[in-house]
């Protein structure tokens, strides 16, 4: 955090102040004169890392009301600059602010313009700051801090005249609803509590009449009139102040307004210097008089500030970057030594396990040939789900029908009885076949055309499709032709069961 210095110029003195963790410090005090503008100059070196608000409490200054139309962009810009220009010309030290539109008709814009009428007097101090390159971050007036030390009923009052005693004199201020006005300060020559006591009533009659003449107050309307002090000073005041009928004055703490805006500082006198110090500090954008020409220096600190926040966060992400690398690299390392010893544990273990396991009597390479030989054998041995599938559906279709036996066979033409078993499919084309043994009831012993029948539906289910071939290789019934004929009963007669067999193939891998 840079230093925060705040400067207070009034009519005879130019006085430095301090602000840091919530406490304000007077730091010095210059004369105005060209010996104090000397040492001011003097002062200055060295506080190029100071940052610099200049608060003029000098009664050269101007507020002016006016209703405008309301307009945007470029348009409302040329409009404010032409009104600041036929108030206040002549001088860089000027701002307006918005004080709302009103609620019917046309809805016209009220505006609040103010200035700095007399640029003489802070030219020599500006000057001064500018050729020493301090940053001066704005030029403010106490009028346009005060309406921050108002309270809630003091903001809800629908008219309201404050008075303040500061370094310049005594400043009184007309708000309305919260809203500063108007302003105007009362230089006083020792600036003591006792010489403002005796011109708060006078000063506060001068605004009244001032307001009135100006039209801003209706004539025969009461105010009320605040007065900021030390309580220890509130029976001075009272004998001071009368209430009339068309003043009703009262009076606040400024210790509990300090104490509400956390002000750490004791105060010990009715003066507000410390406390508009501090809200200047507080405040993020207060409203200033400052021009780009006053805060050429504030605009080349705030880029240098800029740059160095951005080397600093560039220099920072490159640190973090070069560590997260060196800690990456660092787990990567731990990571490859931990691999290693489990690589080395499990070596020994597999030493471990090969040293306990007992002898056999064959050597290795004995033992990888066997190995091969069977690995072989498995890979030349077909599955036979496919080809017991048909079989299964084809006797779920034929429930009068039982298995009785079942001989499977690989062979290179499926008429051949041998078997080859173990040839590698890849070597020819090989055939699986198998001779299926069935036996139906005895009933059907008397029809020879349902036993038909029976044995020629369950080959036709036996062909799912056309890679299932399958024929009948032994009838239920003797089909020899040199043997004589006999009816149907004599041809059951002595027999119980019925048997019949059926031959399936199919090419392996089909």
């Amino acid at each position: 955090m840079p230093e925060r210095r705040t400067l207070i110029l009034t009519t005879q003195s130019l006085s430095v102040w301090q602000w840091q963790n919530n406490g304000t410090h007077r730091e010095r005090d210059f004369a105005v004169s060209e010996a104090g503008q000397a040492d001011f100059r003097a002062w200055l070196d060295g506080k190029l890392d100071t940052l610099f608000h200049l608060l003029v409490d000098l009664p050269d200054e101007g507020f002016q009301q006016e209703s405008l139309p309301h307009v945007t962009g470029r348009d409302r810009q040329a409009l404010l600059r032409r009104k600041l220009n036929q108030y206040f010309f002549g001088t860089p030290y000027s701002l307006v602010r918005s004080l709302g539109r009103e609620k019917q008709g046309r809805r016209d814009e009220h505006f609040l313009f103010a200035a700095l009428t007399r640029p003489q007097a802070l030219d020599p101090w500006l000057n001064a700051m500018r050729d020493a390159g301090v940053a001066v971050a704005g030029i403010h007036s106490p009028a346009l801090l005060l309406p921050a030390v108002l309270n809630s009923a003091a903001t809800a009052e629908p008219r309201l005249i404050l008075i303040t005693l500061g370094g310049g004199g005594l400043r009184q201020s007309y708000f309305e609803h919260g809203q500063l006005r108007f302003s105007r300060l009362k230089p006083l020559s020792s600036g003591d509590i006792e010489e403002a006591a005796t011109n708060i009533y006078g000063e506060a009659v001068r605004i009244y009449q001032y307001l009135v003449g100006q039209r801003l107050l209706a004539r025969g309307n009461k105010v009320p009139v605040l007065c900021l002090a030390n309580p220890a000073h509130f029976e001075l005041l009272r004998q001071a102040c009368a209430d009339t009928d068309e003043l009703g004055f009262s009076f606040g703490d400024l210790f509990q307004v300090a104490r509400a805006w956390q002000l750490r500082t004791p105060q010990e006198d009715s003066t507000t210097d410390a406390l508009l110090v501090h809200l200047l500090a507080r405040q993020r954008t207060p409203v200033q008089f400052g021009n780009d020409e006053a805060r050429l220096n504030y605009r080349r600190w705030r880029w240098r500030r800029m740059i160095m926040q951005g080397t600093l966060a560039a220099f920072s992400l490159a640190c973090l970057f070069a560590i997260a690398a060196t800690f990456s690299i660092w787990r990567d390392h731990q990571r490859e030594d931990e691999a290693v010893r489990a690589t080395e544990q499990s070596r020994q273990r597999y030493d471990s396990l090969v040293q306990s396991l007992p002898s056999i009597p064959i050597s290795p390479e004995q033992l990888r040939q066997l190995i091969d030989a069977w690995q072989s054998l498995q890979a030349g041995t077909p599955d036979l789900a496919d080809t017991l599938q048909p079989l299964s559906a084809a006797l779920q279709k034929n429930p009068l029908l039982e298995l009785q036996s079942l001989d499977w066979r690989l062979a290179a033409n499926p008429e051949d009885s041998t078997s080859a078993a173990g040839t590698d499919p890849a070597s020819g084309t090989l055939w699986l076949a198998m001779d299926i043994e069935l036996q139906m009831p005895a009933s059907l012993g008397p029809d020879r055309r349902a036993q038909n029948e029976t044995v020629e539906r369950f080959v036709a289910d036996l062909r799912r499709d056309a890679s299932d071939n399958a024929r009948i290789l032994q009838q239920p019934f003797d089909t020899d032709s040199s043997k004589a004929l006999k009816g149907s009963s004599e041809a059951y007669a002595g027999r119980e069961m019925l048997r019949f067999s059926v031959r399936y193939w199919r090419k392996v891998g089909a």
